[in-house]
């Protein structure tokens, strides 16, 4: 599984980048309208990272403490380390490497589509479990 998952991130990052960072731009800015700013979210996890960009832009327009990205693919994540030093970013795809109640904010974006096999920890409402009972 991990082999599919490694060409296809290298597929998507030799394609047009600029205009990948343009589209995931406009849905960074959509979320963060989306997301209540009198919440003070200072922690954020997204699972499903890819590279980082998303979750890079929302740590910043969200101005957050601390970012997790996790991603099964180590080309995406990679490419991310590069680019986006402030967030913190983790290889795995099953149990997640957290306490309960870690994060204020937990994202999953264009997530679901690309996994072949869900895994319990993450669905099935384990993935809420890393948010803090005020958090999102």
């Amino acid at each position: 599984m991990r082999g599919f998952y490694e060409r296809w991130a290298q597929k998507e990052m030799s394609t047009d980048y600029e205009l990948r960072e343009k589209t995931l731009q406009w849905k960074a800015n959509i979320l963060a309208k989306l997301i209540p700013k009198d919440q003070g979210f200072s922690t954020l996890l997204e699972v499903g990272c890819a590279e980082g960009f998303l979750i890079h832009e929302l740590s910043r327009l969200l101005k957050t403490d601390f970012a997790v990205g996790i991603d099964i693919s180590k080309h995406f994540l990679s490419f991310g380390k590069e680019r986006y030093h402030a967030i913190q970013f983790v290889q795995n795809d099953g149990i997640l490497p957290f306490k309960d109640k870690s994060f204020d904010l937990t994202i999953c974006s264009d997530f679901i589509e690309h996994v072949l096999q869900i895994s319990p920890s993450l669905m099935g409402g384990n993935l809420f479990a890393y948010v803090r009972s005020e958090g999102r």
